[in-house]
């Protein structure tokens, strides 16, 4: 009876742990997918920062797969983790994914995050590679952010010495602080500088009228040349009636010799007004460069938006027009002296033709 129940007892402890492998086992094998169909694939890094095999491999915040691997390509002289993933995610794992190295906090476990690659990309295959981002290291943020506070602190001790420097009254800014005459020297040049911007505001208050002298004197040039045209023009009418009546035979060589000096002192005063109307260009467009640069001054702008621009245009195609003018009236006088000059000389030669007659016949 006691060999019965002790088989019994033994029979039962045997079943529970039959049960509680298969059970443990069943766990394990669902924890580490060793029941669920698999992929692998595998990424390089630079440094692991302390990544272990078993660690979890993460898509999105879910876990999908496992660390299986770990070691050092000498090929790459990169360190190869080779990833077990679940094959039902093998879609959203794509050629332009990339693997990164995460942590859980500040001070947990580092484990594997892989992201979701573009509908546009293709599937990665078994034992494909998967791109890989460097992970985060926090030992060189702390490195950087000493070399900061240690810059700052010098740069605090510097601003320290000066200001205690200038706090004793040494050098200018020091000096500018503490030394009364240097603020009474100060007082002094800004008061004559304030002299002399009044000075020069009242100087360039004139400048207008300056302008405005100019821009009428140049318009008196024009009335000038203009009434010299007119008056030559009423010369040269005066000298074609004079060969008009020579022609005619009632004109004197008097008369001719008079009129053609009259052409020669006019042909050499239209000469001198034509060379006054070009130096009035060359003026005219040195006002207009002097003009324009006014025009963009801030200090003028105000002025010649009241009172308008000058315009050079308008001017040189009227002075043109009366250089044109001059330079026919030029060509006009010198044919006419140059048949004044004819006709005296034909005068001349029938006044000696009649002389001769007169002779022979006494």
């Amino acid at each position: 009876m006691e060999k019965r129940s002790s088989a019994i007892r033994l029979g039962i402890f045997i079943v529970i742990g039959v049960a509680a492998v298969v059970v443990a086992i069943f766990l394990v094998g669902k924890e580490e997918g060793l029941f669920r169909e698999s992929f692998r694939v595998s990424s390089y890094f630079g440094t692991i920062e302390g990544l272990r095999t078993g660690a979890s491999v993460r898509l999105a915040g879910v876990d999908i797969g496992v660390v299986d691997r770990i070691e050092i390509s000498p090929e790459e002289n990169k360190v190869r983790v080779g990833l077990k993933l679940n094959a039902e995610v093998k879609k959203f794992i794509k050629r332009d994914s990339y693997a990164s190295i995460e942590q859980e906090g500040l001070v947990g476990n580092k484990y594997v995050a892989l992201s979701v690659g573009s509908e546009a990309s293709e599937e990665v295959g078994d034992g494909d590679v998967v791109l890989s981002r460097e992970p985060f290291r926090l030992a060189v943020v702390m490195e950087e952010a000493q070399g900061v506070i240690a810059s700052t602190r010098r740069a605090t001790e510097e601003l320290a010495r000066i200001l205690a420097s200038v706090n004793r009254g040494q050098g200018t800014m020091g000096k500018l602080i503490t030394d009364d005459e240097v603020y009474r020297s100060l007082q002094r040049a800004t008061a004559q500088a304030d002299t002399s911007l009044r000075k020069t505001a009242e100087e360039f208050a004139n400048i207008p009228r300056f302008l405005s002298g100019v821009s009428e004197n140049l318009a008196d040039v024009i009335k000038d040349l203009g009434r010299l045209i007119a008056d030559a023009d009423t010369v040269v009418i005066n000298a074609k009636d004079v060969i008009t009546k020579v022609n005619r035979g009632q004109g004197t060589l008097g008369a001719l010799i008079v009129e053609r000096r009259i052409y020669d002192d006019l042909s050499v005063v239209v000469g001198k007004m034509i060379e006054m109307a070009e130096e009035a260009r060359s003026g005219a467009e040195r006002f207009d460069e002097n003009m324009e640069a006014l025009r963009h001054n801030w200090f003028f702008k105000g002025y010649f938006e009241d009172r308008g621009y000058w315009d050079k245009a308008e001017f040189e195609k009227e002075l043109d027009t009366k250089i044109a003018n001059l330079r026919k009236l030029e060509e006009d006088l010198k044919r006419q002296s140059d048949e004044l000059e004819r006709r005296a000389e034909q005068l001349l030669k029938r006044e000696e033709a009649v002389r001769q007659k007169e002779k022979k016949q006494e």
